[in-house]
């Protein structure tokens, strides 16, 4: 959710194996999440135009409880207050901006497992990002997983 349209641009195409739907503000952005079912990660930008992001957050953590919906938030604001408020919202990560989408997208990838496989999922979760960071440690890159095996054959946690 965002009215930032290039930046919009760059992470749906990072994005491309994964269901993505767009939303230029908040209403339009709550509007697709009451209609749909299959809405289980939300990507905000604190700074909209007819609704601020905290706002926004309140909303989906109060009408939308029973959806179990994660957010993200990609934010401009360097004010470490803002990251607070917007974590006690119920936002499961705070990345400033200018977001480098590799980053981005390791993040989204470990908090998708996460977010759907229970206590397994979190081991596994946990097992890739500490493995992603030991790689980008030691050879300054990142590496994501196209199978669930790739993952569960890193033994070097």
């Amino acid at each position: 959710v965002g009215d930032s349209g290039s930046e919009s641009l760059n992470i749906e195409n990072m994005l491309n194996e994964h269901s993505i739907v767009t939303a230029g503000n908040a209403t339009e952005a709550l509007k697709i999440v009451e209609e749909s079912n299959d809405i289980d990660l939300i990507l905000l930008d604190l700074n909209m135009t007819n609704m601020n992001g905290f706002d926004f957050l309140d909303i989906i953590r109060s009408k939308f409880k029973h959806k179990k919906i994660r957010t993200i938030i990609l934010s401009s604001y360097d004010e470490i207050e803002s990251e607070v408020n917007g974590l006690k919202l119920g936002a499961i990560d705070y990345i400033r901006q200018p977001i480098h989408l590799d980053s981005l997208k390791a993040k989204i990838e470990i908090h998708h497992v996460k977010g759907h496989s229970g206590v397994e999922g979190n081991e596994l979760a946990d097992r890739m990002a500490v493995y992603t960071i030991k790689a980008k440690n030691k050879d300054f890159a990142f590496y994501s997983y196209n199978k669930i095996e790739d993952v569960l054959s890193l033994t070097s946690y």
